[in-house]
């Protein structure tokens, strides 16, 4: 893994990391997400995404929610991955990134989305409430479509997205995907953008 912590901006930083999975890892995630992508389970996020303030949608791609799918996150090849951030060695790696960082190792709830972009998809400038939000970029190489770079508003950076990149970063930042743009006889053959995204938070049980 190559690891690289942004913090030109104090205040906004956050964590990159190439080559995220091994190869082989990556042949087990590419198992699971064609096989939701043949059942055609992915539903458009506009259903019930919320609206910016001029009353537009404020995202444009399929979606699915493994709480939905999954009574139990253990049948997952891509959650079974979560080992990866449960280790000590990547808990420190959070704690020097950003200063919130040193409460990843304490967050007890997550939930995982798949997000699946095609041509003229996108995801406009909004932010999460989760503590912490994980996104995993994997496309099919070479790359059929331009686009689909995640921007994060208050430290002006854009991330090029790139196949098997992981990017972590605290809810709160806002953050867009640029639009997607592919040629036509591309689509509707995942030859998309897909972002398997983890949020973390701490859930603290009622007093």
């Amino acid at each position: 893994m190559n690891v690289k912590i942004f913090n030109e901006n104090k205040t906004y930083p956050f964590l990159v990391v190439d080559d995220w999975y091994t190869s082989e890892e990556e042949k087990i995630v590419w198992k699971e997400l064609d096989y939701f992508y043949s059942l055609d389970v992915f539903h458009s996020a506009q259903e019930n995404c919320a609206e910016t303030s001029d009353g537009e949608k404020l995202a444009k791609n399929n979606r699915l929610n493994y709480d939905v799918i999954f009574k139990d996150l253990r049948y997952s090849y891509i959650n079974k991955m979560m080992y990866k951030f449960q280790n000590s060695n990547f808990h420190s790696i959070v704690e020097q990134a950003m200063p919130i960082g040193k409460t990843f190792k304490n967050t007890n709830w997550g939930n995982t989305m798949i997000n699946y972009y095609e041509n003229n998809d996108f995801y406009k400038s909004h932010y999460d409430y989760a503590r912490f939000t994980m996104l995993i970029w994997f496309y099919k190489l070479p790359k059929k479509f331009v686009g689909g770079d995640l921007y994060l508003d208050e430290s002006d950076i854009t991330v090029d997205c790139k196949h098997n990149r992981m990017i972590l970063f605290p809810g709160h930042y806002n953050h867009k995907v640029n639009e997607i743009v592919m040629n036509k006889e591309h689509l509707n053959n995942m030859n998309g953008r897909f972002s398997i995204t983890h949020f973390f938070d701490i859930r603290y049980e009622d007093i």
